[in-house]
């Protein structure tokens, strides 16, 4: 069963966000896909659920970062409009190993 046979909440994406005060109309998203749930459509599906309740309430602007390793994560990315901005250098220490990230956004309200 793919993630388009499932009803909406059984397949198990995830997105965390930060939205700030009023005068900063961001969203920083956090985001993630089970493995076994990749390559379905379901990111596909979160991101465009939340750009639209994102527009709904004003932001303008969404934020994320992503280790620049993940490759399915950033096709994803680019993929729902989002453009990389610059990358963060050794900003993370995984299995003992320094890695980059990317900073990246989507503006809504052009």
């Amino acid at each position: 069963m793919n993630c388009r046979e499932r009803r909406r909440h059984d397949w198990i994406p995830f997105c965390a966000w930060r939205f700030c005060s009023k005068e900063e109309t961001f969203g920083y998203l956090v985001a993630g896909i089970l493995k076994e749930y990749r390559g379905q459509g379901a990111g596909t599906l979160l991101f465009q659920a939340v750009e639209e309740w994102a527009v709904i309430h004003g932001i303008s602007r969404l934020e994320l970062t992503a280790v620049t390793r993940n490759t399915p994560g950033i096709a994803l990315y680019k993929k729902c409009g989002f453009q990389v901005e610059g990358t963060k250098r050794n900003s993370l220490i995984i299995n003992g190993d320094y890695h980059d990230e990317y900073y990246m956004s989507k503006l809504l309200i052009r």
